[in-house]
């Protein structure tokens, strides 16, 4: 089965992140003044912040530009865990730098064992909100829905180093 057969391939980024927990993607879809708020604190335009999706024709300026996708497309991958690299010194560099990234390589390496429609079912499992059946981003504490905490199981599992990052936690 090829990829584009998904509905929601075009969420389905290269390098193992799903799109659909991504604030930037779910501001574009659903709520036009958040995204203009991430856009101000980027100092870009909104259409420079907008995003559909990795592999959709519309990515925002902080994704243009990805090594990774271009490195996968260069090589006719649709994963990075593919890759005879894997997991190669860009990828742990990228890896290393954001909380949102903290299982990349359990995504990634769950992507080389499983199917992608089991794959994407752990994604959503991991992004939701148990209580309400949001999706959230990593970085919503509370649940943009219901303001359960934590948001959803990603965020339970990495909520030191995302209050670290957001500047709630003090070492």
């Amino acid at each position: 089965m090829q990829l584009e057969e998904f509905k929601n391939h075009k969420l389905f980024a290269y390098c193992g992140l799903y799109c659909s927990s991504c604030s930037v993607y779910s501001f574009s879809q659903e709520d036009p003044a958040k995204l203009q708020g991430i856009a101000n604190r980027l100092n870009q335009t909104i259409e420079e912040t907008r995003c559909n999706g990795c592999r959709s024709d519309k990515v925002s300026l902080h994704c243009a530009d990805c090594v990774l996708k271009d490195c996968a497309i260069s090589k006719g991958l649709e994963f990075c865990s593919q890759c005879s690299d894997y997991p190669c010194d860009e990828l742990k560099s990228f890896q290393s730098k954001m909380p949102h990234r903290a299982e990349l390589f359990e995504s990634l390496d769950f992507l080389k064992n499983h199917t992608i429609t089991e794959w994407e079912e752990k994604m959503i499992t991991d992004y939701t909100c148990k209580e309400c059946g949001v999706i959230n981003s990593p970085y919503s504490i509370n649940c943009k829905n219901c303001n359960t905490i934590p948001a959803s199981p990603f965020t339970g599992r990495n909520m030191e180093k995302i209050k670290l990052h957001l500047g709630l936690l003090k070492i």
